[in-house]
């Protein structure tokens, strides 16, 4: 199986800054119209919804590149204890 990355790794890489780009301009923009506007709602909660999404992607990162990381350890312990 091929796990080749379909958008610029650079654009990857700043995906979950962009999430939590977009909540806080929702946020900001919610509390910008003032609490009169029953949209404002709407805008802080897609605010938070795009915050933890922004957290959850950076979390499920940490995780995938950890087990990356223990995974390689864990081979290349293996090869020093056969010897």
């Amino acid at each position: 199986m091929d796990n080749k990355i379909w958008v610029p790794e650079r654009v990857y890489e700043r995906v979950p800054q962009l999430w939590f780009l977009m909540g806080i301009l929702f946020i900001a923009f919610g509390s910008y119209i003032g609490f009169n506007f029953n949209l404002i709602y709407v805008y802080l909660a897609l605010g938070a919804i795009c915050i933890g999404r922004a957290i959850w992607c950076m979390q499920a990162r940490r995780h995938h590149r950890s087990d990356e990381e223990s995974s390689d350890d864990n081979s290349s312990d293996e090869g020093h204890r056969s010897s």
